[in-house]
């Protein structure tokens, strides 16, 4: 079924805001917005409701509708948890992996090198792949409630891990990353996927925090679409 014209404007917003089209605490204006993707108020509105709840947006009475702020403290409570439980997924899904796994964490992390290759390091279409593939290298972890709380901090990580982009290498530097990791996992080496799991969190983290820290770090963007690739 086609998504309905609140599901779409929803999309369109966070993607906006995930890619670093509208800054942090930038004010969002609906009508600006609606003349931009030619849609009515209506869903518009019930959009930010929905990226209110996510985290993306926040909504006061007297400054409207902004662009929630990055900040060390939501970065550090996020990536605290990544780091308790996306190990812990990931291990208990590399001791239940089997066949019909490897062919699926295979076909995304071919996905995801299409990209690399493809892309010409246009950023607005990495998310996707890159999700893809975590969450396949996770997928036979047994507990739902685990691989939701993955996925909820995957997607609040987007802002963050797109701001890591060029101080971790760009292109290249992410890409070595996945490289060793899917190793890691279709050798079976569990211990060794999962310290390369931590490790890859832990770059992220460590190459937002010397941006958000920076004197002159009020409100950083993140690469407009197009990624640093020189290495």
């Amino acid at each position: 079924m086609p998504p309905s014209r609140t599901d779409w404007i929803t999309n369109e917003i966070r993607n906006a805001i995930l890619h670093g089209d509208f800054a942090p605490g930038e004010q969002l204006r609906s009508s600006k917005i609606g003349e931009r993707w030619s849609i009515s108020q209506t869903p518009i509105r019930e959009a930010f409701q929905r990226l209110a709840a996510e985290g993306l947006v926040v909504h006061s009475s007297q400054r409207g509708v902004r662009v929630a702020p990055l900040s060390m403290q939501d970065m550090r409570e996020v990536y605290e948890l990544r780091l308790l439980l996306e190990p812990m997924a990931l291990r208990r899904s590399l001791e239940r992996a089997d066949q019909p796994w490897e062919v699926q964490v295979r076909r995304a992390f071919s996905d995801l090198l299409a990209w690399y290759s493809l892309g010409a390091g246009d950023l607005s279409g990495y998310e996707s792949p890159h999700r893809r593939f975590h969450a396949a290298l996770a997928s036979r972890c047994d507990s739902q409630w685990l691989l939701r709380l993955v996925d909820m901090l995957a997607q609040q990580s987007a802002r963050y891990r797109t701001l890591s982009w060029e101080p971790r290498g760009g292109s290249p530097g992410t890409a070595r990353e996945h490289e060793e990791l899917f190793g890691a996992c279709m050798r079976r080496d569990i211990d060794e996927a999962v310290r390369l799991a931590t490790l890859h969190i832990r770059t992220t983290f460590d190459a937002v925090e010397g941006q958000l820290n920076a004197p002159d770090a009020t409100a950083p963007r993140a690469p407009r679409r197009k990624a640093h690739t020189a290495g």
